[in-house]
């Protein structure tokens, strides 16, 4: 069951996946419990939600490029969370570098925080031991392209 829920910390509205059992929010990072979570659509078909998303929030998808397959995630943090969770042993980590670097670009402790809280220094230790994120700047990280 996916949802259009609203943050009740920054009031925003996103996607998530009703079978999780918190979520975090993409725009101010605070972690709520699903079943405490204000609920404003539920469906079952993702597309449903989505359209219901848009049509709400004024998103619209940028038009396709040619030869690519544009489905655009209006709410990747989501998206990533969800997979986050569903992953296992050393696949969550490539999947939250991964995610998190076509996502922002760069991330933070504070950004692997969201997933897992307090354990934020231990896994981006954990990822640059395995060569899968490169420190950018003091503090900034990102999967290598060529790990991708």
């Amino acid at each position: 069951m996916y949802a259009v829920v609203m943050c009740p910390n920054c009031r925003k509205d996103r996607i998530i996946q009703m079978e999780t059992e918190s979520t975090a929010c993409p725009y101010c990072g605070s972690r709520t419990r699903t079943k405490e979570i204000i609920v404003r659509y539920r469906n079952e078909d993702i597309g449903i939600v989505r359209s219901v998303f848009a049509k709400a929030t004024g998103f619209t998808a940028p038009e396709k490029e040619k030869g690519k397959d544009n489905k655009t995630d209006p709410d990747p943090m989501s998206t990533l969370e969800y997979n986050y969770g569903k992953a296992k042993g050393v696949d969550k980590l490539i999947c939250l570098a991964q995610g998190l670097t076509d996502i922002k670009g760069t991330f933070t402790v504070d950004d692997i925080e969201m997933f897992e809280p307090g354990k934020g220094e231990d896994i981006i230790e954990k990822m640059i031991n395995a060569l899968m994120v490169i420190e950018n700047r003091p503090g900034a990280f990102s999967s290598p392209k060529n790990f991708r």
